[in-house]
């Protein structure tokens, strides 16, 4: 996964190509699920004296991570994020979307050359312990070949070539999230490519906590 992902790349562009998402109830539905503790209630007003304790979230983050990487390759996001103390997990999946319309940068022109047979993505949102608002997109962009899938992917892994671009506000409703690249994992299952790219709403979230949170995702199964 080699790109400016939090670490280890990304292929969304961090300049002009980056893509705002404008998505405004994910908030408020991970509120109605998680309670007074969901998405929104203590995300705003951090200080230098939060940085011991967001550390230390950071790190259990980091440890819980086996666990839940189990839990999403069985399939369940609820369980894999609320093993990492994730909570007001909610998503919106769009299915059988244009690979062309829903890309942009030199991502778009491969597609102009190499085909792709499907597209679906999920947008989750989710709060940490801290209460932070923290917004997920995965996308599996599907191939005729395996030799596609793996020149899709080295492609979209390199930082600044562009993206699938991420579900809109009209599923879910959030404010202004700007998918940096930051925070990106991708793999291949055969001839699918599948890529996950994590950003907080607001609020100070560690990069380990959303790395882990983006890692977990790339291995949930196609919804």
């Amino acid at each position: 996964m080699g790109r400016r992902i939090g670490g280890a790349g990304g292929g969304s562009d961090k300049g002009s190509n980056s893509t705002t998402v404008v998505v405004g109830t994910v908030a408020a539905m991970a509120i109605a699920s998680a309670g007074a503790g969901g998405i929104g209630a203590g995300a705003a007003g951090s200080s230098a004296s939060s940085t011991v304790a967001e550390s230390v979230a950071g790190r259990n983050v980091v440890a819980r991570k086996p666990n839940s990487k189990r839990a999403a390759s069985r399939g369940n996001a609820n369980e894999a994020y609320g093993r990492l103390g994730m909570r007001g997990v909610r998503r919106a999946v769009e299915k059988n979307l244009d690979c062309l319309v829903h890309s942009y940068g030199q991502v778009r022109e491969f597609f102009l050359r190499t085909r792709c047979t499907s597209l679906d993505r999920v947008l989750f949102a989710m709060a940490d312990e801290q209460g932070n608002p923290i917004v997920v997109m995965v996308a599996w962009v599907g191939f005729r070949t395996r030799a596609d899938a793996r020149r899709f992917k080295d492609l979209d892994d390199v930082d600044g070539t562009g993206n699938i671009s991420p579900p809109g506000g009209a599923l879910l409703g959030v404010a202004d999230v700007r998918f940096t690249g930051q925070h990106y994992h991708s793999r291949r299952v055969g001839a699918v490519t599948v890529i996950a790219e994590a950003e907080p709403l607001r609020g100070p979230v560690e990069d380990a906590v959303l790395d882990t949170i983006a890692e977990v995702a790339v291995l949930l199964p196609r919804p």
